[in-house]
């Protein structure tokens, strides 16, 4: 099972670089001018495919979130073409419900996380069903089209909750970089409501989420980001930490400890010729 050091900055590298281009994707988005969205959602799809090919992913799928963040705007742009009503009561219920599962599946309670870990298969497809049924049923609804600004806070604040989600809980998890390389559907889906709701329901859904995330960051321990857990998961104790670092890095013995190992060893040479 491989295991990241967080205490090196090099293991941060990825997160920047994946809210650089996040980012840039969103500028670009937010200055193609409306009726031009085919021949501008083209290039940036090809910009994406050359960028998965060509970037290596060494603790999480970096170009996951690029990808959903551009999928989101294609998403929203074919909703403003809908004529259909906006149905606000309908369209309520269906993203409290949404926000509703991905609140619990970001706090992920004791028997849920038991049942994720016995339940591979399910760990990543649960979260991914959910996120297509919700946006699929979206459809249906007509949505105004957005600012570039309103844009750019959408997708900036999803990445920014995944990679805090990535290195809050992600790597500590059993298990955790190998299902973060494997897949990335269950990190973004957790998240996917900031991209496809309503404003002021994503604004909501962000503000619980990011208090999940602190509720996350006190149940694991102090400090999660300095290093992963113990194997059991459970906070050392001075006396543990003590004995690790010995283990890591051997120090000096005492002269006091080596009065007592010298006599420990006379009293061994002695021993026979008692017995004699």
């Amino acid at each position: 099972m491989q295991q990241v050091d967080l205490k090196l900055a090099i293991n941060y590298i990825p997160a920047c670089a994946c809210l650089i281009k996040t980012t840039a994707i969103l500028m670009i988005i937010g200055i193609i001018h409306p009726g031009h969205e085919i021949g501008g959602y083209t290039i940036l799809c090809s910009v994406l495919y050359l960028d998965r090919l060509f970037t290596y992913n060494y603790i999480f799928d970096g170009n996951s979130i690029l990808i959903a963040v551009f999928f989101s705007n294609v998403v929203n742009t074919v909703k403003t073409t809908n004529s259909q009503g906006a149905m606000p009561f309908a369209l309520f219920l269906v993203n409290i419900a949404w926000i509703s599962c991905c609140v619990y599946m970001i706090i992920e309670p004791p028997h849920l996380k038991r049942v994720f870990e016995k339940k591979h298969r399910m760990y990543h497809a649960m979260p991914a069903i959910l996120m297509v049924s919700m946006i699929t049923s979206m459809l249906m609804f007509h949505m105004d089209a957005e600012s570039a600004g309103m844009k750019i806070a959408r997708g900036v604040s999803f990445a920014i909750l995944a990679l805090a989600w990535i290195y809050i809980v992600g790597i500590h998890q059993t298990h955790g970089i190998d299902r973060l390389k494997e897949t990335s559907a269950h990190f973004i889906s957790k998240f996917a409501p900031l991209l496809y709701s309503p404003h002021w329901i994503a604004l909501v859904f962000g503000l619980i989420a990011l208090g999940a995330l602190v509720y996350q960051l006190i149940r694991i321990g102090p400090d999660p980001l300095l290093g992963p857990p113990n194997n059991k998961g459970d906070v050392e104790n001075p006396q543990q930490q003590q004995q690790r670092e010995d283990t890591q890095h051997p120090r000096e013995p005492t002269v006091e400890e080596l009065f007592l190992l010298a006599k420990q060893k006379q009293t061994k040479e002695r021993l026979p010729v008692v017995m004699e």
